[in-house]
């Protein structure tokens, strides 16, 4: 089980730069003093008077807690899965298209249980026999309406999985040619429900390995166009998650789905859509999730250069810690969440005062000076939201030490400022051309002090179908104050030699895997996963989960005598000293592990006799290279007084001045 609780990946559109001084629609510069100027900065102060929830900017007494949520709004999801006789048959990978589409609704609605218990999500079938009861729409079976996820919608999926009683329960797939506008319909009404009518966003995440539905009625056709246009203008979008028939027919969207699917406004391109093809269920389900959680941005902010021109910006967080979800306070009567509120009491009189009888004094010269909400408010502001861009540096400037902390990512908002995308894109394109980075003053909000940062620009990559890696933008790196960056004392370094140095990256060469962050997954968050899945779905077991982050102790052994090796140029035995393997291992351990796992020899180490060894005959290099307990043994075989806790550099320099060397 692998539950995600935070964006996997950001996809922006393409970026457009500014060929001249006008913008696409004729509309003369960006900002600047024109009338467009005007309605750009008094739209800044409606837009940064937002709820608190849909602002930028991180919660002073959590940093780690920035998971916001787009006005608080619901996010509504309407699964649509075809049932057409192909969806039933395998793929190449030996997978059913129909079974992988449930088994994407059940992950989302795991992931929807821990992560936003309050969206809604449904499944609907198209292409059945049988139809709902209702029965306003052929061949549109309504498997569970939106609804807030629950474990019984879980279950009733995976008992469907099971049984695989498609036919007795929806009467197996439609006779004759489906219609694809009915299921449209159905979701246009589904969507317009009073229920789920003030949701947040509203989507459709169709399956289908159908590219060209009604090829030969041209009438059904245009119906289903009308209908996906229908959709979006009432703000419904469609996501699709196709998958190849089998055979060796690829799916081609251009034959029919680019025609009703609508760009999303954060992600309006310009370009020719591109849809990835899903071959197996994990590449499906990687693409269901990562559209499963909306790019929310984490607020607006304009972009000042200068004194006369902004441009619009969108923030997002592209990277979020995931955590344990906070506790919820229950009555103890009815188990229904406790709401808490606070009152102002007069202290006098005992009533409840209202906001306007509340003043904020200060005292000044035996005079209680009062202060409004508004004053008390611009007493705090210091400088007005925003990013003003100061200047630019080389893009060496910037070093690695200066990443104290996740970097965000902004991107041009054209819904506040027209023709932001063009004049972000112009001056995103020269800073890459001049390989040059920007510094600006970031002030998220008004309450908030400023930040200085680093604006590393990023140029969109893709893959080789065309999908977007990487967006176009800027990574805005908070720089670190001046007593952040600290001067460390080491150590002296021990001396080694070219040897010394073959032998390390021998063994280095092996030992090193491909690592990927993604990969590795918070153990003790999944387990915790883990048993919440099995406490709502009343099992009795609960799902092994692996723990990835352990070292690869089978695969390490295959490469024992590299590191024997090595342990004898540096330590001079084949394991390394007692001190150093309990100072590495101390903190993690796996419970009856040994050494022996690793370097294959015994756990009871050889005692060495220093009385064996030629000290007289030793360089100062090889006097470094003894083992403590055969340094100590040399020590007190000549009664040289050293403290039994001492570290090696202290006993390798009485060593060597006992020697004069």
């Amino acid at each position: 089980m692998a539950v995600s609780t935070s964006t996997e990946s950001l996809s922006l559109g393409t970026i457009s730069s500014m060929d001249s001084n006008s913008s696409s629609d004729g509309s003369s510069g960006v900002g600047g003093s024109s009338s467009l100027m005007s309605e750009g900065t008094s739209m800044w102060d409606e837009l940064l008077e937002m709820d608190e929830s849909s602002a930028y900017g991180e919660v002073a007494e959590d940093p780690e807690q920035e998971v916001v949520k787009a006005h608080g709004q619901k996010d509504s999801i309407m699964f649509l899965v075809d049932c057409s006789p192909v969806m039933f048959v395998e793929n190449a990978s030996g997978e059913v298209p129909f079974d992988n589409a449930i088994k994407c609704a059940i992950a989302t609605l795991t992931d929807k249980i821990i992560s936003n218990e309050n969206d809604l999500v449904g499944v609907c079938l198209y292409g059945t026999r049988n139809k709902h009861e209702d029965g306003s729409f052929e061949g549109v079976y309504l498997l569970q309406g939106l609804e807030p996820p629950d474990a019984q919608k879980i279950l009733q999926l995976e008992a469907l999985l099971s049984t695989r009683d498609f036919e007795s329960s929806f009467g197996g797939s439609f006779e004759g040619e489906f219609p694809f506008a009915e299921a449209l319909w159905a979701m246009s009404s589904i969507f317009t429900g009073h229920a789920v009518a003030k949701a947040g966003t509203k989507r459709v995440f169709l399956f289908t390995n159908e590219d060209n539905p009604n090829a030969e009625q041209e009438g059904m056709r245009e119906r289903s166009i009308t209908r996906g246009r229908d959709l979006a203008q009432v703000h419904i979008s469609i996501e699709l998650f196709c998958m190849n028939k089998p055979g060796d027919h690829q799916f081609d969207p251009s034959l029919f789905y680019e025609q009703i699917i609508a760009v999303d406004e954060d992600e309006d391109s310009g370009e020719r859509l591109v849809l990835g093809v899903a071959a197996k269920f994990e590449e499906l389900q990687a693409r269901v999730r990562r559209k499963e959680f909306k790019k929310r941005a984490l607020g607006r902010i304009p972009l000042r250069i200068g004194t006369e021109l902004e441009v619009g910006l969108r923030i997002y967080n592209l990277q979020q810690r995931a955590s344990k979800g906070s506790y919820v306070l229950l009555d103890n009567q009815h188990n229904q969440p406790v709401r808490s509120s606070t009152r102002w009491l007069c202290e006098r009189t005992g009533t409840v005062l209202a906001p306007s009888q509340i003043a904020r004094t200060y005292p000044l010269g035996g005079v209680d000076l009062e202060f409004t909400t508004e004053e008390m408010a611009s007493i705090k502001a210091i400088d007005q939201p925003g990013l003003q861009l100061m200047g630019f540096k080389p893009r060496a400037a910037l070093k690695p030490y200066h990443n104290v902390r996740h970097a965000s990512f902004v991107y041009p908002d054209d819904t506040t400022v027209l023709g932001s995308s063009q004049a972000f894109g112009a001056l995103l394109e020269k800073m890459l051309e001049l390989d040059q980075i920007g510094v600006g003053r970031l002030t998220p909000r008004r309450n908030q002090a400023p930040r200085m940062v680093a604006l590393l620009p990023q140029r969109e990559t893709a893959d080789d179908d065309g999908t977007q890696l990487f967006p176009p933008g800027w990574h805005v790196i908070y720089l670190p104050f001046a007593d952040d960056i600290r001067t460390l004392e080491l150590p002296p370094s021990v001396p080694f030699d070219a040897e010394d140095v073959k032998t390390a990256k021998a063994m280095i060469k092996k030992l090193r895997i491909r690592f990927d962050s993604s990969r590795f997954e918070d153990p003790a968050l999944q387990r915790h996963y883990a048993n919440l899945q099995a406490l709502a779905l009343d099992r009795d077991d609960v799902e092994e989960v692996p723990d990835h982050t352990l070292p690869d102790l089978d695969g390490m052994a295959k490469y024992a005598e590299l590191m024997q090796a090595f342990n004898r140029r540096v330590f001079g035995s084949d394991e390394p000293p007692q001190s150093a393997a309990a100072t590495v291992g101390s903190k993690r351990r796996t419970p009856g592990a040994s050494s022996t796992l690793v370097t294959g020899a015994a756990s009871k180490r050889t005692k060495v006799d220093a009385g064996d060894i030629d000290w007289e005959k030793m360089s100062a290099a090889q006097v470094q290279k003894q083992t403590i307990p055969v340094l100590k043994e040399f020590l007190r075989s000549r009664k040289i007084r050293f403290d039994s806790g001492a570290r090696k550099a202290a006993l390798v320099e009485l060593a060597l001045q006992t020697l004069n060397l």
